[in-house]
């Protein structure tokens, strides 16, 4: 394109006037009339540019061109048609750091519409990307008003939004991926990933770094499972009927089968078993029995038990010896039957806080009660009430009902019945203990001066990382009867004429004697009978 020099002038011919014939020349009008009006180039200049200065610039191909200041064209972030990648996909695109942006004043009058409408070919619908008529991706449309579809996999929408009345929904047709941003990063990592499989019927979740999917399908039936969390459920899993949630609960599976798994590191030891509950933080950490139920952080987290069930906050934990087995026991309530130094104690119940918690090789025993704590190694020991304790750690075929302040024992009889059937005896001989053996006994009356009595209190303390540290506290008291009068024996002065028959003083734990007042009923009847036959005697004479 030539330029017109600026010397130039430019002449305009007015038709109004009276006709002639107009020339341009360098300064010069070759005109037939006077009528013409002379403009230069400056002028022109002037006139485009409001500053009188030059106007200059430069473009490039396809940009839209813009003015950069008041005397300078250049080019826009916007281009047309850079790449024709098909036929009828002519390109208009803003360079990178740009927004394209739409903006539209409110509509001047009411009632007037203020949205955008972006149609194809007059049709009603808005499309983004490529071929929203499928075999290409990366499309947004809005067909014919019926909702949105989003993406595309060949002709197949990824995602779709059906607005229509009576079939409204959100349709899922591949998967949903979850990317990792880290610290700004626009690459990502995948993380997690939410989908189906091919046929359609089962939901997988998948992570990169390892987690098992959630599969519970009608195609897998008899053999579904379940498994949601990180690591849930076992890399190598071939057991049926399994259910795993939590960060590496199950994690352990293979072949064991109908298990509940619940919390984080639940269950991480069973691999091979079946049918067991395992419930709450770190259950049953190296436990892999069968037929087991643990409920509560910790409840089960060693040892072997088999047919056992915790339920409760470190019930039954057991430590981490190998040989802890509390089998066929059922322990209810934090810390109970804790055995935290290894145990092979089995059929033990505990109710209550810290019930048995010191039980360690004894078996068939019941406690109930908070701060039971129970024998060591005795068996066959009932313990029953708060604070209550048997004779000793390692007594045997005991009963204990209530601490020493229990001052009355209620009931609507008066009597134990005792076992008495002539069948279970032998050696059967007359009593030889009778008139001369009472007459022997000093009943006495007296105050009680009890003792200060200890026990062992117990109290955990969690910390910051959910585990707990165990303190034990001996703890000084007297008993409630402490002042009160009363009557009886001295069990040391009977002690002095018992002997393995009578048995009338019980001294399982030396420093604390007691005394069976019932044994004395028959030795009482055999005194009568003996003061009987005297007066008879008397008489006689």
């Amino acid at each position: 394109m030539a330029n017109i020099p600026v010397s130039y002038k430019l002449s305009w011919y007015d038709p109004s006037k009276p006709e002639g014939v107009v020339t341009m020349q360098n300064n010069n009008v070759n005109s037939a009339t006077s009528y013409a009006t002379q403009f230069s180039m400056q002028d022109i200049i002037d006139t485009v540019s409001y500053s009188g200065g030059s106007i200059d610039g430069s473009g490039t191909v396809r940009k839209i061109a813009v003015f950069t200041d008041s005397n300078t064209i250049g080019d826009s972030p916007i281009s047309t048609n850079i790449f024709t990648p098909g036929d009828g996909l002519a390109q208009v695109k803003v360079s990178d750091g740009y927004r394209f942006i739409l903006d539209r004043a409110a509509a001047a009058a009411a009632g007037g519409d203020q949205e955008f409408a972006i149609t194809q070919d007059d049709t009603a619908k808005v499309s983004f990307g490529w071929d929203d008529d499928g075999g290409g991706f990366g499309f947004l449309y809005n067909w014919s008003g019926d909702g949105w579809k989003i993406g595309a996999a060949g002709n197949n929408p990824m995602v779709e939004i059906i607005t229509t009345v009576g079939s409204e929904s959100v349709d899922l047709h591949k998967n949903i991926q979850f990317v990792d941003y880290g610290s700004g990063t626009y690459a990502g990592t995948l993380a997690k990933t939410l989908g189906v499989t091919s046929a359609g019927d089962v939901i997988e979740f998948d992570v990169a770094a390892g987690l098992t999917g959630v599969t519970n399908s009608s195609s897998d039936s008899p053999n579904s499972k379940t498994a949601f969390g990180v690591s849930a459920g076992g890399a190598s899993e071939t057991g049926v009927f399994n259910t795993s949630i939590g960060n590496l609960a199950g994690s352990g599976l293979t072949s064991g089968g109908a298990n509940t798994i619940v919390g984080y590191q639940s269950g991480v030891g069973i691999t091979t078993s079946n049918t067991s509950v395992s419930i709450g933080y770190l259950t049953k950490q190296t436990n892999n029995t069968e037929d087991t139920v643990a409920v509560g952080a910790e409840s089960m987290r060693y040892g072997t038990t088999t047919l056992g069930v915790a339920i409760g906050y470190k019930a039954m934990q057991g430590s981490i010896f190998p040989t802890d087995n509390y089998s066929n026991s059922v322990a209810i309530g934090a810390h109970t039957l804790l055995n935290s130094s290894g145990s092979s104690g089995s059929q033990n119940t505990a109710v209550g806080h810290f019930a048995g918690s010191i039980n360690t090789t004894g078996s068939n025993n019941t406690y109930l009660g908070a701060q039971v704590t129970g024998a060591t190694s005795g068996s066959n020991n009932v313990v029953l009430g708060a604070n209550a304790t048997p004779s000793a750690g390692t007594v045997s075929n005991e009963i204990t009902l209530g601490d020493s302040s229990v001052t009355v024992i209620r009931a609507a009889v008066t009597s134990i019945t005792a076992l008495s059937d002539e069948r279970d005896k032998k050696d059967v001989v007359p009593l030889s203990y009778g008139l001369d053996f009472i007459s022997s006994l000093k009943p006495k009356e007296f105050v009680w001066d009890n003792r200060v009595e200890k026990r062992i209190e117990t109290t955990s303390t969690k910390g910051e990382d959910f585990e707990s540290t165990t303190t034990e506290t001996e703890v000084e008291f007297y008993s409630a009867n402490k002042g009160k009068k009363d009557f009886g024996f001295i069990a040391q002065e009977v002690k002095l004429l018992d002997d393995d028959t009578l048995r009338l003083v019980y001294d399982s734990n030396p420093e604390k004697l007691e005394m069976s007042y019932g044994k004395l009923v028959p030795i009482l009847v055999k005194a009568i009978q003996d003061l009987k036959a005297e007066l008879d005697l008397k008489a006689d004479k």
